[in-house]
């Protein structure tokens, strides 16, 4: 059964650590580092009520964020300027212009 999309974080959890647990050398309960990893990962992006986020809801913030935001002519033209440098200030510092030199 896959827990991930479909219910809480608190159970995909608790069935995953079950079936990553592995006995160490010392005789502890071990736990691979990928699943620490998917674990933090998910902790700060899961929805109030514990369940995983779906993609229907990052479709809805994204056309949000698209509204709020203004879709730009991609046709329009940019004005450009060009911060510098250009050409040294003095002709006789030249030298200083192609850098240390090797």
């Amino acid at each position: 059964m896959n827990l991930f999309g479909q219910g809480k974080f608190e159970e995909a959890r608790v069935q995953y650590q079950g079936m990553l647990e592995r006995p160490g050398s010392d005789g502890k309960q071990k736990i691979s580092k990928q699943f620490r990893r998917w674990e933090w990962f998910w902790q700060g992006r899961l929805q109030e009520d514990g369940t995983f986020p779906t993609p229907a809801m990052y479709l809805q913030e994204l056309r949000k964020v698209s509204q709020q935001k203004g879709v730009e002519d991609a046709q329009s033209v940019k004005t450009w300027k060009e911060l510098g440098p250009i050409a040294p200030d003095m002709p006789s510092a030249m030298a200083s212009w192609n850098g240390i030199g090797r």
